[in-house]
């Protein structure tokens, strides 16, 4: 298990300072998006690319399997490619950046009195 401390750039309303152990969260559209780059985009890139691999490349003579199956590769790696550029810039948007939810440690509500 990796236990190197993990960089990224999240909001950070709850005023959490560095060393500080938090619990970070996205929002549930956010979750959605990247669960569809992460597998759909790739998965839809490398079918369309085998297929229209396939296609181009009997066009001009080839009919190979391999071919096919490059193309379709081709098209998974620039899938995730895609994916992984379509990320990196939403994070630039506040609608799909992660949040610090609370410090760990912290109490979850303040200014509540204890009944007993």
């Amino acid at each position: 298990m990796n236990k190197e401390a993990q960089k990224m750039r999240v909001l950070n309303p709850s005023y959490a300072r560095p060393g500080d152990t938090v619990v970070v969260g996205v929002q549930g559209d956010a979750l959605v998006a990247y669960s569809l780059l992460t597998y759909m985009l790739p998965l839809i890139s490398l079918i369309l690319m085998a297929l229209l691999g396939r296609e181009l490349l009997a066009f001009i003579g080839i009919t190979s399997e391999w071919a096919t199956i490059f193309s379709g590769m081709a098209g998974l790696f620039g899938g995730l490619r895609l994916a992984n550029l379509v990320a990196a810039r939403s994070f630039q948007s506040n609608d799909f950046q992660p949040v610090i939810l609370r410090v760990v440690g912290q109490p979850l509500f303040t200014g509540i009195t204890p009944l007993a």
